[in-house]
């Protein structure tokens, strides 16, 4: 009877014991390829694009804090000046933040304060300045030695008081930061300033639309907001409640006046402009990852 039933499952007797032995092996088998699977996966997968909420929806600064958090990028400036000893050079350098608003899944750019970036803009650009280099790092990447070199390619002009930075992709998937469209700002409407990096985070300051004024070297309105918490810092990313969207970058060298906690805000919309953009090096594909945003 044993020797039909093998004959009708169509497969040789195996004793009880090499049974075991085979199952025992073929689950080490599974769980190695399982162990390999799970190596594979590079580890900037992990960094998920930012996911713009509704158009219509509400939101308070803890919840752009989160919505764009893996967007966000600390931005570390160093260079060399001339010692005030008149004798050789010393290192100098800053720390700032800025937008990832546009990736293709090869590379991405960086939106920030050319007076964050350029340590020859303002009222000391006669100054003599060397070894003038960038690194960013995102959140997904934050810890010790991980940012990465980034290369200025791109600075406003006439003045204007933005610069894009252009770093290797965070993540494979393309994605683009919502930008708000010109005239959706009112005075009163509330946003939040993303600041500089903290111990355990970002600086976050809460405020309002107080004024508008046409620029007439970018034909766009510039914003002045004030701020009722936190500093107002340089190159501070800002958000509006409403909607969640992208609204522009804090200047440095537009302060619209000595009012205490008042700000000029240099609209992100302009990025869209690529007329008014003064391409330093690598046109084409700063000019393909511009093109994302229209």
């Amino acid at each position: 009877m044993a020797a039909n039933s093998r004959m009708f499952f169509d497969r040789p007797y195996m004793p009880p014991t090499r049974q075991r032995r085979v199952l025992g092996l073929a689950l080490i088998g599974i769980a190695s390829l399982a162990l390999s699977a799970g190596c594979e996966k590079r580890p900037d997968e992990a960094v998920a694009a930012a996911r713009p909420p509704a158009e219509n929806a509400v939101m308070s600064s803890g919840d752009i804090l989160k919505t764009y958090r893996p967007n966000l990028a600390v931005i570390e400036v160093s260079w060399e000046e001339p010692s005030p000893l008149l004798v050789g050079w010393r290192s100098q350098g800053r720390v700032g933040t800025g937008v990832i608003v546009a990736c293709d899944g090869r590379r991405a750019i960086v939106l920030t304060s050319r007076c964050l970036v350029d340590p020859g803009f303002g009222p000391n650009a006669s100054a003599r300045r060397r070894n003038v280099a960038f690194r960013v790092s995102t959140p997904g990447q934050r810890s010790v030695n991980q940012s990465e070199s980034a290369r200025l390619v791109a600075v406003f002009m006439n003045g204007g008081d933005l610069a894009l930075l252009r770093i290797g992709a965070p993540t494979r998937e393309p994605f683009i930061v919502p930008i708000l469209p010109r005239g959706s700002l009112r005075a009163g409407d509330a946003v939040t300033v993303v600041g500089p990096p903290a111990e355990q985070g970002f600086t976050l300051s809460t405020g309002a639309v107080s004024n508008f004024w046409e620029n007439s070297q970018t034909a766009a309105d510039t914003l002045q907001i004030s701020i009722s918490s936190g500093p107002a810092a340089t190159a501070g990313v800002v958000f509006a409640h409403q909607g969640g969207r992208l609204v522009g970058i804090v200047g440095g060298n537009a302060r619209p006046s000595a009012t205490p906690g008042a700000a000029a805000v240099v609209p992100a919309e302009l990025l869209r402009r690529t007329d008014f953009w003064d391409y330093l090096m690598e046109e084409g594909p700063t000019r393909e990852l511009l093109g994302l945003l229209r």
